[in-house]
C-alpha cells in the first residue's frame, strides 16, 4: 500500500472515529479558554505583568485539558485521566476508535519540541504508520488503555502569530515513533470538522426511506 494510500485512509479512519460534537465543542471553545487563561492572570491584582506572564501557560494547560477530556465525555468518548511514569504529574488520555489521543500545547504546529516521556512512549507505537502500513497488529507495550492496532494522536494547539493571547491553530497530529522528528501526518480541526459534516450529510442522503404500504380497498358491498 502506498504512503498516499495510508494517509488518506488513516484520515477517512479518524473522521469515522470522531464525533462532530467533540471536535465542535473544542473548536468552539478554545478561543474562550485561551482569553480565560489571559485573564485569570491579566485581572489578578495580586499580579504585574511579569507573574501574570508567568502564569499564563499553567492556566491555559489546565483550561484547556479539563475542555478537552469534557469535550470526550460529553461526545461519548473515552477519557481517562492518567499519571506519568514517576506518579508525579496527571494528563488525560481520550479514545476514538483505534486512536488513543492526548493534548498539547504548542508555539507552532511544525516547530519541533521535547515530549515528556508519557508522550514519547505513547509515540512509539506509531512504528508502521512511519513505514507507511495501516496494520492492526501493533506490537507490545505496556500502556494504560493500548489495544494492539492502536494508533497515537496529539490534539496540538497553539496561539495566533501576532497576538499571542489568541488561538492560532488546533490540529490532530500523528507523531513519529521518534518524536524528535516532527510529524508523519498532520490534519487541522477545521478540515477535520469539515469532513465529519459531508460524510454525514452523505449518509443521511443514503438512508433508505420505508416505503408505506398501501391496503387495498375493502371489496364489501361489491357485486
Amino acid at each position: 500500500m502506498e504512503i498516499k494510500e495510508v494517509n488518506e485512509e488513516l484520515f477517512d479512519n479518524l473522521v469515522d472515529a470522531l464525533p462532530e460534537r467533540f471536535v465542535r465543542e473544542l473548536i468552539d471553545k478554545q478561543g474562550p479558554v485561551y482569553k480565560e487563561a489571559y485573564e485569570m492572570g491579566a485581572n489578578n491584582p495580586a499580579f504585574g505583568k511579569p507573574e501574570a506572564q508567568f502564569i499564563l501557560p499553567y492556566n491555559r494547560h489546565c483550561l484547556f485539558q479539563a475542555l478537552f477530556r469534557n469535550a470526550a465525555l460529553d461526545s461519548g468518548l473515552q477519557a481517562s485521566v492518567l499519571k506519568n511514569k514517576t506518579k508525579n504529574f496527571e494528563y488525560n488520555l481520550v479514545r476514538a476508535g483505534r486512536f488513543l489521543i492526548i493534548s498539547h500545547y504548542m508555539p507552532s504546529p511544525y516547530r519541533r519540541q521535547r515530549f515528556r516521556h508519557y508522550s514519547s512512549q505513547l509515540a512509539e507505537i506509531n512504528h508502521l504508520l512511519l513505514q507507511g502500513v495501516l496494520a492492526l497488529e501493533g506490537f507490545e507495550c505496556d500502556l494504560e488503555m493500548y489495544e494492539r492496532g492502536d494508533i497515537a494522536c496529539f490534539l496540538i494547539h497553539g496561539p495566533d502569530t501576532i497576538n499571542v493571547q489568541m488561538p492560532g491553530f488546533m490540529d490532530f497530529a500523528f507523531p513519529s515513533p521518534n518524536t524528535n522528528k516532527g510529524w508523519v501526518r498532520i490534519y487541522t480541526a477545521s478540515e477535520v470538522q469539515a469532513a465529519i459534516q459531508t460524510k454525514g450529510i452523505k449518509e443521511v442522503g443514503h438512508v433508505d426511506v420505508p416505503r408505506p404500504e398501501w391496503k387495498k380497498k375493502s371489496q364489501e358491498n361489491k357485486g
